[in-house]
């Protein structure tokens, strides 16, 4: 079918309100898709945008996303293919959904329909379906390598900045040890030269002392004498 073709919703025939088969089967080409790839790529991008610096909670399990529900309906409608194909026929399922009747009997009811209007043949059928599935399977790979890019440039050249700051810390942790060391044999060089000192201060202040003494003496011996010369000895 024509994507200009007047009438027809994509995204209502993807998601219907019910909960029935037919319409749980759209759900395979609900994962990311594309014809380029910028639609992928141009998705990522604007959803890391958002990304702040408050660090998320992963999860091991994904959820359905509106946004890219509405991005991948956006391409598949630029793929919908002229004629009657898969999406007429989930279309005619869609508007069977209010009817009391078994699945099997709608699919086979939508498909009579469109055969006999239209002759829209089983191979038909099947082969659009697969196309819309390649579509989607083109957008797959195009989103996986936009995230691998993003990967690479938000994930990637962080850890590397990461290992860079651990490496840095370790360097300084190395050289904080080593002036440690220094301090350490610094402190003990100090403790010897002090008692060294110590030492010396005591040698010297005994020598002095010992000078003064003995010089004291010498003099109080001259002295003696003098005074023994000037008693004893007559002109």
């Amino acid at each position: 079918m024509s994507k200009d073709k007047k009438g027809f919703s994509l995204k209502s025939l993807i998601w219907n309100d019910g909960t029935s088969t037919e319409e749980k089967v759209s759900e395979t080409i609900e994962q990311p898709v594309v014809e380029t790839h910028s639609h992928s790529a141009a998705y990522v991008s604007n959803r890391g945008n958002a990304i702040g610096s408050v660090i998320p909670q992963s999860s091991s399990t994904g959820i359905h996303d509106p946004k890219v529900a509405d991005h991948l309906m956006e391409v598949l409608s630029n793929h919908n293919l002229d004629g009657i194909d898969y999406f007429e026929f989930k279309n005619a399922l869609k508007g069977m959904s209010s009817l009391s009747m078994a699945d099997k009997d709608k699919i086979a009811a939508a498909f009579a329909t469109l055969n006999s209007a239209q002759k829209l043949t089983k191979e038909d059928l099947v082969k659009s379906a697969d196309h819309y599935i390649g579509i989607v399977q083109k957008e797959i790979e195009s989103f996986n390598e936009a995230i691998k890019g993003r990967i690479e440039t938000n994930v990637k050249s962080k850890e590397n900045e990461v290992s860079q700051y651990i490496k840095n810390n370790e360097d300084i942790q190395k050289q904080i040890a080593e002036l440690n060391l220094k301090m350490s044999e610094n402190l003990t060089k100090v403790a010897e030269l002090e008692g060294t000192i110590s030492t010396e201060k005591i040698k010297i202040e005994q020598t002095k002392n010992n000078f003064n003494i003995t010089a004291q003496s010498v003099i109080q011996k001259i002295a003696d004498d003098k005074r023994d010369i000037e008693l004893y000895i007559n002109n």
